[in-house]
């Protein structure tokens, strides 16, 4: 007689499984370094290992709970730099909605210490007091042995200080920020895609303008564009140029300059008041003197205040980080625009990190 095929029930099924799984954690190796642990090998090794972390509960963070390609994601993430996912999960953040997962600072450092190719680790130094207080930070690269710095703006003129650190501990926070920095700047390739808290804070909302019709390109001109009546809702009220007027207006912040305005104008051709009364004469004569004297003051809009060292560094500083957070040339922010060095140095800052890339 033919045996009967055995039917395996469920539960058997389990059984078999779990002791097949015992049998791979026995072959796994520990040691130490418990990041390894959580490097997958293939694929299928990845996603068993977002689903572990998915069931987790409290020992993974919330946003991560439930949730395997997430995990799979910081999985990923944390495995060049040979931090363990599981304790990263905790410093991780979701500042907007559709934006880029935000990690904390002291994460972002973590990954910079494991993977920068420098001997040693960075040092920093200070100066300053108060809100004039900044640090500097250096590294000796491995390869070259060249001391690589940055130094950052003062404390006065960085934008977002939302951590209780500023206030707290403001010498840490600025070790943070400039170890960030710094990073950007010589080695921006060991942090792409990875961003704090404050840089997403500070990022303008990006806003979809694809055109009605799906075929209609979209130029450069209507992309920023797009970010200018962002950044001054104004202008989307009034009547739009022409495209190439767009475009020129968008590749260059605003320079002044130019003979705009009217009394300037007007000072070159005196009024003819042989023919008027003694009143009518003197009356002209005063509009003289204040075209003359409007004449020799130029426009305050067309005057550029000239920027301070400190200030032009920081406009630079921001064009490196722009560029970090894939913000485009063109994206100068609203305020760096009124001032022509201020924009060319946040221009500058951004094609240097272009180049470093």
């Amino acid at each position: 007689m033919n045996a009967q095929p055995q039917t395996l029930t469920d539960i058997e099924v389990k059984e078999r499984a779990r002791d097949l799984r015992r049998k791979e954690m026995k072959e796994m190796t520990f040691n130490a370094d418990t990041a390894l642990v959580m490097v997958p090998t293939d694929g299928r090794d990845l996603m068993d290992k977002a689903n572990a972390m998915s069931t987790a509960g409290l020992m993974v963070k919330d946003i991560f709970r439930d949730n395997p390609g997430a995990c799979a994601g910081l999985i990923m993430m944390c495995a060049p730099y040979r931090i363990n996912p599981y304790q990263a999960s905790w410093k991780c953040y979701q500042v907007k909605a559709d934006a880029p997962l935000a990690f904390e600072a002291q994460l972002i450092m973590a990954m910079i210490n494991t993977s920068a190719p420098i001997k040693g680790r960075l040092k920093y130094s200070f100066d300053g007091e108060g809100p004039t207080r900044r640090v500097t930070v250096s590294g000796v690269d491995r390869d070259s042995g060249e001391v690589l710095e940055y130094t950052s703006p003062m404390r006065k003129d960085i934008g977002v200080q939302n951590s209780p650190l500023w206030k707290n501990d403001p010498d840490q926070q600025l070790c943070y920020s400039g170890g960030r920095a710094w990073a950007r700047r010589h080695y921006p390739e060991i942090l792409m895609g990875v961003y704090d808290r404050e840089e997403l804070i500070a990022a303008p909302n990006m806003r979809d303008v694809t055109p009605a019709d799906d075929d209609a390109p979209r130029t450069a001109a209507a992309k920023m564009q797009s970010l200018v009546d962002q950044r001054d809702p104004a202008n989307s009220a009034g009547t739009r140029g022409e495209g190439d007027r767009q475009a020129e207006e968008a590749e260059a912040p605003d320079q002044g300059g130019g003979d705009t305005d009217p009394a300037a104008k007007s000072a070159d051709v005196a009024p003819d008041t042989a023919n008027h009364s003694d009143s009518g004469a003197a009356s002209a004569g005063s509009a003289d003197t204040d075209q003359d004297e409007t004449a020799d003051k130029p426009d305050k809009k067309d005057t550029d205040t000239s920027p301070t060292s400190d200030e032009i560094e920081a406009a630079r500083t921001r064009g490196v980080d722009a560029h970090g957070m894939g913000m485009a040339l063109k994206a100068v922010p609203g305020e760096l625009r009124e001032n022509t060095a201020l924009a060319e140095a946040w221009q500058n800052g951004w094609k240097e990190a272009r180049d470093a890339g």
